[in-house]
């Protein structure tokens, strides 16, 4: 017999999901921590309840499962340098589940249990949310990351370390019977480097150019055929634009790690025996237009053209996405995050310039749940 799972907004059904009885889900959520993230981490928060209802109205409809809800940040540092007066310290956040963010309230208080996660036992009736704090206000607790991390986001690494490395603050999160979704906000495009990377080296100007996002973009991106790194100074649209590789000179890991990992199964290096039980989702910017641009950016991230490089005038990536009703909503092009997620059979991605969240987070509940059900 098929139940609807039906639509939060409009009350129809929207989702048919076979009842084929309980399941788990271990959900990863990687949060951009940097300088400007605090708009969209904010607009996250306000609109988990909505992934959290779709859950609890699965359980209603018959589908009750076992979840665990973990969160880390993309801050991993800049290789073996200290930059920013500490605001990048090698390691970074170390793909750690953050209990309590280092920026939630007074009074927040971890899950008990001595888990980092939130555990949620739909099926038992069980969960480890502590005395008087409820699913939503826990969560929150977790996510208030703060916006002090590291400006070069490493998501791809964060969640691989996260999930594969013996790291023993995320002990227990993951199970190799679950269900793996990981959702990704960032607005930056994946800029994964090795620990022994030379690309931050603030010394290394004449080399690299300035010290700012852009090296991520300039070594991280080709375009064009043959395949070139994006150019240092203004390049006016770019097509064909993918993950840089060695061959060209890209500087950052090779993507064929993410892919294998999330794509493939267990038994040819990925995190589970059927890669059907891996669903990827991210708040993330368009993948296209690429282009570079030479501007000046004031406190709030907003580009003003300009005509040389100087110190007040750098190679910036165009912003793919900007909010037209709120400019603090932008995001540069994914282009290597959307690159791994193309890989994988189940996916979702939405744009982190929406002004709300909302719709996302019930289609992403809505995801899950068909896929758990239907056994991947």
């Amino acid at each position: 017999m098929d139940l609807s799972v039906p639509d939060l907004a409009t009350g129809a059904p929207d989702l048919m999901v076979p009842a084929l009885g309980s399941g788990k889900v271990d959900l990863l959520i990687v949060i951009d921590n940097a300088v400007l993230s605090l708009p969209r981490q904010n607009e996250l928060r306000a609109r988990i309840g909505d992934l959290f209802q779709t859950f609890t109205v699965g359980a209603q409809a018959g589908h009750p499962v076992s979840y665990h809800i973990g969160v880390i940040t993309s801050d991993l540092g800049a290789g073996q340098f200290t930059l920013g007066g500490g605001q990048c310290h090698p390691g970074g956040d170390g793909a750690r589940l953050q209990a309590v963010g280092s920026a939630a309230a007074a009074g927040c208080v971890a899950p008990t249990g001595g888990m980092n996660f939130i555990d949620l036992d739909q099926p038992a009736g069980t969960d480890n949310l502590p005395v008087g704090q409820d699913l939503v206000a826990t969560f929150a607790c977790m996510s208030s990351v703060g916006s002090n991390g590291c400006g070069f986001q490493m998501p791809l690494e964060a969640a691989y370390r996260a999930l594969h490395d013996p790291i023993a603050a995320n002990s227990g999160f993951l199970r190799p019977d679950a269900l793996l979704a990981v959702l990704w906000e960032t607005h930056h495009d994946d800029c994964s480097v090795p620990d022994t990377t030379d690309l931050f080296d603030p010394s290394k100007a004449a080399q690299y150019g300035a010290l700012t996002h852009y090296r991520c973009y300039n070594y991280g991106i080709e375009c064009g055929s043959p395949p070139m790194l994006l150019p240092y100074g203004a390049s006016g649209p770019l097509a064909m634009c993918a993950s840089a590789t060695a061959g060209v000179g890209g500087k950052l890991n090779d993507l064929s790690k993410y892919i294998t990992y999330f794509s493939q199964p267990a038994s040819s290096g990925g995190v589970k025996s059927d890669p059907n039980q891996v669903l990827l989702a991210s708040l993330a910017a368009p993948p296209i237009p690429v282009a570079s641009v030479l501007a000046t950016t004031d406190a709030q991230g907003r580009y003003t053209s300009c005509p040389a490089i100087s110190t007040t005038c750098t190679v910036e990536l165009q912003r793919s996405c900007v909010a037209p009703t709120n400019s603090a909503f932008f995001g540069d092009p994914a282009v290597r995050l959307d690159q791994v997620m193309q890989t994988v059979g189940h996916r979702l991605e939405a744009s982190v310039c929406d002004v709300s969240y909302q719709a996302t987070m019930q289609t992403l509940g809505q995801e899950i749940l068909s896929t758990v059900n239907l056994g991947g």
